[in-house]
């Protein structure tokens, strides 16, 4: 019997009874906490070691900036106030006030005035120059253009005058076959003119054969041929 449970008599309820939920038997039934406070959370040891870690914070010196101290116009060799505030004063890029120059003299300016003449006069025949090519421009563009109207129509009236071209006629082409069939025939052909000449020939030495047998004929029916005269013709 020892796996039954041993029930205790000894229950004491709580004082806060009415914070327990009936139904869950939830004590915190809302889930309300009171704030956590770390330092009240933190053993002695942990508070010594923050005590040490504030006071060499304290004790440790700050590095200073080599800033500090550091005037902005002996680095920089700014000028005077005097200088920047006057208007009628002109400054280099430097900063610093410009020479002033001294007074032309009577010389200068006459040197001055005959460069400003020959400038002038320059200026002149260069401008006279330019309008010369510029005319000369013109003129050979309208003649380069006349030029070529009339080479069009030389080449129209070429055009318009050139006889028909013939259709392109392809060339025929001989095989060997062929070459062979040309050259028989011209043999054939010509064996044939060898024969018709012999027999052409034959004929014709027969024809001249009979007209001299008949000729010798009459010629001897004309005036039969004299025997010689032979003393011994009686003998036999």
């Amino acid at each position: 019997m020892s796996f039954i449970p041993e029930v205790k008599m000894d229950f004491i309820p709580s004082d806060n009874e009415d914070d327990i939920d009936i139904d869950t038997g939830e004590d915190n039934p809302n889930f309300v906490y009171d704030e956590f406070d770390e330092s009240k959370d933190k053993t002695q040891e942990e508070i010594e070691e923050d005590k040490v870690t504030m006071v060499v914070e304290d004790d440790v010196p700050t590095a200073k900036s080599k800033r500090d101290g550091m005037n902005v116009n002996e680095i920089f060799n700014m000028p005077n106030d005097t200088f920047v505030n006057d208007p009628n004063i002109k400054l280099t890029k430097k900063g610093k006030p410009r020479k002033q120059r001294p007074p032309m003299t009577e010389a200068h300016k006459e040197k001055l005035k005959d460069a400003r003449v020959k400038a002038m006069a320059s200026r002149k025949a260069k401008a006279q120059e330019r309008k010369e090519v510029k005319s000369l421009d013109i003129e050979e563009k309208e003649l380069l253009k006349k030029q070529r109207v009339k080479r069009v129509q030389k080449l129209k009236e070429e055009v318009d005058d050139e006889t028909p071209i013939k259709p392109f006629v392809k060339e025929q082409t001989f095989t060997k076959k062929d070459l062979e069939d040309a050259q028989l025939n011209a043999i054939m052909n010509y064996e044939k003119i060898r024969k018709s000449r012999k027999e052409q020939k034959k004929v014709d030495q027969e024809k001249n054969k009979e007209e001299e047998h008949v000729r010798n004929q009459l010629r001897r029916a004309v005036a039969p041929p004299q025997q010689e005269y032979n003393p011994f013709g009686g003998c036999y």
